[in-house]
């Protein structure tokens, strides 16, 4: 018994040779060999006989036989196969002889229920795993499940290897066990359904697309990345998603988009876990992450660190109602060419920082560490400002009613409250336990450990 394999060969996918007395069945086979001559062929016999071949995919899309059957004796059979490539001499026989087409093969007698069509694999998946049922195998006892150890429909199985089940049949999709892609996962799941992520370099931009998923790494931030290639945002939430839409455990880098180099959020509030957002830049607002319109992402457990943008916020930026919630988090080192090196906060945004460092960030304008404008009130707890320039704090002139406040509580702020500019257009609640001493950090210059 042969069956249930996936094979993408040069010349020959299968070869038998003084074969009998064998079931070939539910094989899914690809060759890419381009001559026409007899002696080779997805699906090669030389001397065999009492051979059964049933249910198999077998292709060759460059012009190669799909089957020869030389000095082939009696009792080979072949039914509900289909075949895909090659259309005028893609088929050879002996006895009977045949040395043509599809409908030449079935004049013959052969393959009487097979089928000539598009396999259609899964786009996003791994060359042989179907993106549709086809229905078009006849059930065999000899075998019940197929190459991934699935059940086969018990009346109307698929013709190959794989048996299609939808990624998400049990609301996880593995990546890239069971689709290659993040996006591809995102594009077969359903909101509540989970994407996990092997180990790895994923270079593609993701969007979420409205639906509520859980997006998780299987081996953590240091060693699973999502590489935007430069091209856009890396990972986009733009579409409504909520707190039950979850990224946790990747490194975001090398994204470069207007706004939010690295993550992009409009009107979406997920939760953001374990993240590295990092090497990102923007070339108006926002080179790590951009919350836009009531979007109020919690960001826990993470670094923005390294972005920078050619405008506003090197490393996150929040406008128009958007109240990100920030927990043990590093805002490091990210610069804007503007206002806002750590944050940026415009139009009634008012960001809860809980645990947080925000650490050597630059502005080249005004606000290395927070920038506020437009009735913003941030709340900083339990938190690091140390080391950014021009400012650590800055309100923006000329605010008129729209005035905003910033709260701190057990909080280490370089300069203290003095060294806050609020240009006489915001006020600051200086709460209990702030200091200004030196925050001791393991290695800030060389390794940036705070």
């Amino acid at each position: 018994l042969v069956a249930n394999n996936m094979v993408k060969a040069y010349r020959r996918a299968l070869y038998f040779e003084y074969t009998s007395y064998a079931d070939i069945y539910y094989n899914t086979l690809i060759n890419t060999y381009t001559s026409s001559g007899t002696s080779y062929g997805t699906l090669y016999f030389y001397s065999g006989s009492y051979i059964n071949i049933k249910n198999n995919i077998i292709t060759n899309t460059s012009g190669g036989r799909l089957i020869s059957k030389n000095s082939a004796y009696s009792g080979m059979y072949f039914d509900y196969n289909m075949y895909y490539g090659s259309t005028n001499y893609g088929f050879y026989s002996n006895d009977p002889y045949v040395n043509g087409s599809f409908s030449t093969w079935q004049a013959a007698g052969l393959d009487s229920n097979g089928v000539f069509q598009d396999p259609e694999f899964y786009s996003f998946g791994d060359g042989f795993h179907l993106g549709a049922r086809n229905d078009l195998a006849t059930p065999l006892t000899a075998v019940t499940d197929d190459y991934d150890g699935e059940p086969r429909n018990a009346t109307t199985p698929d013709i190959g290897a794989d048996e299609y089940v939808a990624a998400n049949y049990d609301g996880v999709v593995e990546v890239p066990g069971e689709v290659i892609t993040i996006q591809g996962a995102i594009n077969v799941a359903v909101s509540g359904d989970s994407i996990k992520v092997a180990a790895g370099t994923y270079t593609e931009n993701i969007d979420y697309g409205g639906k509520n998923l859980v997006i998780i790494s299987t081996a953590g931030r240091a060693t699973t990345i999502i590489d935007g290639n430069q091209s856009g945002s890396v990972v986009k939430f733009i579409n409504g998603e909520d707190s039950t839409a979850v990224l946790m455990g990747f490194t975001i880098t090398n994204g470069a988009a207007e706004n939010g180099g690295g993550i992009h959020l409009d009107q979406s509030s997920p939760s953001l876990y374990d993240l590295t957002v990092s090497q990102n830049t923007a070339s108006s607002s926002g080179g790590g992450i951009y919350c836009y319109d009531q979007s109020s992402p919690i960001l826990k457990n993470s670094s923005v660190v390294n972005n920078s943008s050619a405008g506003h916020a090197g490393g996150i930026r929040c406008w128009n109602d958007s109240n990100i919630k920030l927990e043990n988090v590093v805002i490091a080192n990210n610069t804007a060419s503007q206002s806002g090196g750590g944050m940026h906060c415009r139009n009634n945004s008012n960001p809860t920082l809980m645990n947080v460092t925000i650490i050597n960030n630059n502005a080249d304008v005004f606000g290395g560490g927070i920038y506020l404008r437009s009735d913003s009130n941030p709340i900083i707890v339990n938190s690091i400002v140390w080391g950014n320039t021009p400012q650590n704090i800055y309100f923006r002139a000329g605010e008129g009613d729209f005035q905003g406040n910033i709260t701190f509580s057990y909080t280490d702020l370089q300069g203290g409250q003095d060294s806050i500019v609020t240009n006489d257009n915001g006020t600051v609640t200086w709460g209990d336990g702030n200091i200004d001493a030196d925050p001791l950090f393991v290695d800030a210059d060389s390794s940036g450990d705070y």
